[in-house]
């Protein structure tokens, strides 16, 4: 081999070994920009908020092509032709697929929805609410106590026993009172004490007679109703009470009797009563 080929063999072997040498070098460099890029990026994302991405992107593009329909469903429903309309639907192709699916029906346009009401809310706008009635009054009916006869006795859910005055007591003589230690309240929270209760005493209605248990009380005796029938006496008599047609039904066994209160005559009381007349 000759000196040149010598030397040329030798540059061929230094050249490798030189670019051996660099390329460590310029991947380093490389790395190191790469590393400044990466904290360039973390400082801007350190400093930017985060913006959570929708649930639903598909959801809220629907919503917004509905909002495109009813706003053509408008402009439709006003419009005013002064052009073919072939070439108005040509120049709009998103109107023209909607008005296309609107006549296939492939597409609901809303204009008819069903609202589930309440009872309440379908009475009133259906005109079925029942019409208001005035006072019926009180029930009372006429019943015989022993041997006095009462035209109008007060049958009251409100009161838990039944009461007569001293006086229907003493007109009844009917033996002495039995002493008892319960105490009434009133209407008006006032605190009544009975002289004694009046045990089994034999009441007449219609055709059942029935006994009875009623406590005396020391007061004024009521012209109009003189004593008061209450919730046992209702209960043994099993009263069933139509407020609407104003009747009132006892049963005892098999057998019943009907009372029609709307019938009775509803006078007012002129007794023990002072009327007087000014003259202007």
């Amino acid at each position: 081999m000759s000196t040149d080929d010598a030397t040329l063999a030798k540059g061929n072997t230094d050249g490798p070994e030189k670019a051996i040498d660099v390329e460590p070098q310029v991947s380093k460099v490389e790395n190191a920009d790469d590393v400044g890029a990466n904290k360039g990026k973390e400082k801007i994302s350190d400093s930017l908020p985060i913006v959570p991405k929708l649930p639903f992107p598909h959801r809220m593009q629907k919503t917004k092509v509905d909002q495109q329909l009813g706003k053509f469903l408008e402009m439709v429903k006003n419009l005013e032709v002064t052009v073919p309309f072939t070439d108005l639907i040509s120049q709009v192709p998103v109107y023209a697929k909607f008005l296309k699916e609107m006549i296939t029906k492939k597409r609901d346009c809303g204009g008819v929805e069903r609202v589930a009401l309440t009872e309440e809310c379908s009475a009133i706008l259906q005109n079925k609410s029942p019409p208001k009635l005035n006072d019926p009054g009180s029930f009372s009916i006429p019943c015989l106590v022993g041997a006095l006869f009462i035209d109008k006795a007060l049958c009251d859910l409100g009161a838990s026993v039944s009461v007569m005055p001293l006086s229907v007591c003493n007109r009844l003589n009917m033996g002495k009172l039995k002493c008892t230690q319960i105490t009434l309240q009133m209407a008006d929270r006032s605190i009544k004490y009975p002289l004694g209760i009046l045990e089994d005493v034999p009441v007449r209605v219609g055709k059942f007679y029935m006994p009875v248990d009623f406590v005396v009380l020391d007061m004024e005796e009521d012209s109009q109703i003189p004593i008061i029938l209450g919730r046992p006496f209702l209960c043994t008599t099993g009263a069933v009470i139509d407020v609407k047609s104003g009747s009132l039904t006892l049963s005892v066994g098999d057998d019943t009797v009907t009372f029609n209160l709307t019938k009775a005559v509803k006078s007012p009381m002129l007794e023990n009563t002072c009327c007087r007349i000014d003259i202007v």
